[in-house]
């Protein structure tokens, strides 16, 4: 469509019949191949330092462990098993076989080492490994 053309059909319009209508068109300046990048494509260039998840980092020292938080409890040994265990709203973890373990309010590692006792004392011959679920959980930030 043409300026003129543009122009006619705006004028046409009863909306607009009060008004002077005049269509310019403005020519673009044309641009290289940089301007037209993406905001962010800056981030997917070259290649990465690490092979590692955004989700696979170290769950902070300080971190305090809270209701909503999930701990991944891998059992080896004697029984092996693998539990995925949410912290209720009454800060614990109802660990199978176990009963309910109190880990709120303690830091991530001092929850570790209660579950770690409790399993020991417990569960003769078996071992556990306990780690954070971080993808699920949005109270851990990376940084």
């Amino acid at each position: 469509m043409t300026a003129d053309e543009a122009t006619n059909r705006l004028s046409a319009d009863p909306d607009l019949r009060d008004f002077t209508v005049k269509v310019t068109l403005l020519r673009l300046q044309s641009f290289d191949e940089q301007a037209l990048k993406p905001f962010g494509y800056d981030l997917f260039e070259g290649v990465p330092s690490t092979f590692a998840s955004v989700s696979d980092i170290q769950v902070p020292v300080d971190y305090v462990v809270g209701p909503g938080d999930t701990l991944k409890v891998q059992l080896y040994g004697n029984e092996p098993a693998i539990y995925t265990l949410t912290v209720g709203r009454d800060g614990r973890i109802n660990f199978p076989k176990l009963g309910p373990i109190m880990v709120s309010g303690m830091s991530f590692d001092r929850a570790r080492a209660t579950i770690e006792q409790r399993v020991t004392e417990q569960l003769i011959g078996s071992r556990v490994s306990v780690t954070m679920v971080i993808a699920l959980n949005p109270r851990i930030r990376a940084g």
